[in-house]
C-alpha cells in the first residue's frame, strides 16, 4: 500500500518577517484501504486467465476534487454574471425588436383618440402620436427632437419644418435665416432663426444657445452641450477635433441628412480651438513690447503659424503682424497643406538664410535624456535638475555660437554662388524672354493658383 505524507502549506508574510507552515494530513481509511487493497489482490487474474480490460482497479486511493472547488470566488461570481445574462439574452433582444415596431390598437399619447403614425423617443419611451398632436407639440418648443414616421413597417427619420427659432428680440429689421444647427447629440439641422440688424448673427446664434461656426455671417452653429462635450473629452481623454468629428459621423444613423461637408474643418477653424493659441500670442505681444522701436523686422517660425496667422486676422489683431513675418520650421512645414508650404515655408521667406527654427526640437531632444532619470524624483528635485540642465545647454550654445556662424557664412557664400550660376545656366536654357523678372512672375502665379483668397484679395 502507497504511503501519502502530510501536506505541508508554507505562508510567507514579507510584513511581518516570518514564516509559517501549516501540516495537514491526508483522511485515509487505512483498515478499508487494506481490505481493498486484499481483495485487489485475490481477485487478480492469473497467467492463465484472459486478462479484462474493462475494469481498471488501482491499488490505493486517489482523492477526488470537484473542479467547483478549485475555483476562486470572483471566477463563480464571473460565472454566475454570465450565465445570468444568458438567461435573459433572448427576452431582451425580443424586447428590442418588439418596440421597433408601432404597437397594433394603440392610441395618440396625447389625443388619446387618433391611431398613431409617428414616434418621439426624445420625449421618452413609448411616445407615439398622431400628425396633428405631434406638429402642435414641436411647433414651440422641442424643435429640435427627430421624430420618426412610421412607413413601409419601419420607422424612418422626419424632419418637419417646426417654428421659427426666436431669440426674444423684435424690430422691423427682422428676418429668417436658415442655419444648420448640430444639437446635444450630434444631429443636424435645417432651422430658421430670426436674426435682425441690431446684433450680428453670431450674437443671435449664442442666444439661441448654439455657438457660431464663425465670427462674422455664419451659416452653421453647435449646441452649447455638444460644445461642453467636446472641451471634456479634448481635456480629459485626449481626444483629437478630428476624432470628435468622426464620432459624430459614426453616430449619426444612415437616413439621417448630412447638412454639413465638413464638420471638421468648421471646428478646426476657430470655433473650437485644438491648440492653446493664446500662449503664442501672449509671447508675440511680449516681444513686440520688448522692442526698442518698430524699425526691428521680426521673423516668428512656429508649428502652426498658419492657424495663428488666421486666428489673430478672426480676431481682428492684425496689428500684432505688422513688421513680423510668419514661418513654419523646416521639418514642420512639409506636415502642412500645400498653401501652408507656400506661403510660409522657410525656404520662400526672406532674409532668414538656411535657418531651420527646429532650435526647440533640438532642446526637447536634449531635455529627452533626462526623463528616465527625473521620473523617480520629486517635483522640487525635478525642477532643479531640469533647470540646471537648460542653463548648461545654454552655455553650450554660447560657446558653439562663434566657430557656428562662422561654418554658416562660409556655406552661405558658397551656396549663393553655386545657386547663382545653377540658376544663370538654367535662365539660357529656356525660350527667349526669360530672365529673374519672369520667374518672379511665376512665384507670384503659383501663389495665386495655391493659396485661397479672402474677400477677392489674395491671402498674405
Amino acid at each position: 500500500m502507497k504511503r501519502f505524507k502530510p501536506v505541508s502549506v508554507k505562508n510567507n508574510c514579507p510584513w511581518k518577517r516570518r514564516k509559517s507552515v501549516i501540516h495537514t494530513p491526508l483522511a485515509v481509511n487505512t483498515n478499508a484501504s487494506r481490505k481493498e487493497y486484499t481483495s485487489t489482490r485475490a481477485n487478480q487474474p492469473t497467467s492463465s486467465s484472459p486478462p479484462e480490460s474493462a475494469d481498471i482497479i488501482d491499488d490505493h486511493d486517489v482523492p477526488v476534487f470537484s473542479p467547483e472547488a478549485q475555483h476562486s470566488e470572483a471566477y463563480r461570481r464571473n460565472l454566475n454574471s454570465v450565465l445570468n445574462w444568458d438567461k435573459v439574452r433572448d427576452q431582451l433582444l425580443n424586447a428590442n425588436v418588439e418596440e421597433e415596431a408601432m404597437p397594433a390598437s394603440s392610441l395618440c399619447s396625447l389625443c388619446k383618440e387618433q391611431e398613431p403614425s409617428l414616434r418621439c423617443q426624445y420625449c421618452g419611451p413609448r411616445q407615439f402620436f398622431c400628425s396633428k398632436c405631434a406638429h402642435d407639440l414641436h411647433a414651440e418648443r422641442n424643435q429640435f427632437h427627430i421624430m420618426e414616421l412610421w412607413k413601409d413597417n419601419r420607422f424612418v427619420p422626419l424632419f418637419p419644418n417646426h417654428g421659427v427659432i426666436e431669440c426674444g428680440h423684435c424690430c422691423c429689421t427682422r428676418i429668417l435665416k436658415t442655419f444648420k444647427l448640430v444639437d446635444a447629440f450630434g444631429n443636424q439641422h435645417l432651422k430658421e432663426v430670426a436674426v435682425c440688424e441690431c446684433e450680428s448673427h453670431a450674437v443671435t446664434l449664442v442666444r439661441c444657445q448654439f455657438w457660431p461656426g464663425s465670427p462674422e455671417r455664419p451659416s452653421v452653429g453647435f449646441h452649447f452641450k455638444l460644445m461642453d462635450l467636446a472641451e471634456k473629452l479634448f481635456l480629459h481623454s485626449q481626444v483629437s477635433v478630428k476624432e470628435f468629428s468622426e464620432l459624430l459621423l459614426e453616430m449619426t444613423p444612415p437616413l439621417q441628412p448630412n447638412f454639413i461637408s465638413s464638420m471638421y474643418a468648421i471646428l478646426n477653424s476657430g470655433c473650437f480651438e485644438e491648440y492653446r493659441i493664446s500662449y503664442s500670442v501672449y509671447e508675440l505681444k511680449k516681444l513686440k513690447e520688448s522692442l526698442p522701436s518698430n524699425s526691428l523686422k521680426v521673423v516668428l517660425m512656429y508649428d502652426i503659424a498658419c492657424i495663428l496667422s488666421r486666428h489673430l486676422k478672426n480676431s481682428s489683431q492684425e496689428e500684432l503682424l505688422s513688421d513680423v513675418d510668419l514661418a513654419i520650421p523646416i521639418f514642420h512645414c512639409y506636415g502642412h497643406k500645400a498653401s501652408c508650404q507656400v506661403q510660409f515655408s522657410p525656404r520662400r521667406t526672406s532674409n532668414i538664410g538656411l535657418t531651420d527654427g527646429e532650435g526647440v526640437e533640438r532642446f526637447w531632444s536634449f531635455l529627452r535624456q533626462f526623463s528616465a532619470i527625473t521620473k523617480e524624483m520629486s517635483v522640487d528635485k525635478r525642477n532643479d535638475v531640469l533647470t540646471d540642465a537648460s542653463l548648461h545647454y545654454g552655455e553650450h550654445l554660447f560657446h558653439k555660437f562663434g566657430p557656428a556662424l562662422l561654418a554658416k557664412l562660409r556655406r552661405a557664400s558658397t551656396l549663393l554662388s553655386t545657386v547663382g550660376e545653377e540658376i544663370r545656366k538654367l535662365i539660357v536654357s529656356l525660350p527667349d524672354g526669360c530672365d529673374l523678372d519672369t520667374v518672379r512672375q511665376w512665384i507670384d502665379i503659383e501663389l495665386s493658383e495655391i493659396v485661397p483668397s479672402e474677400n477677392g484679395v489674395l491671402a498674405t
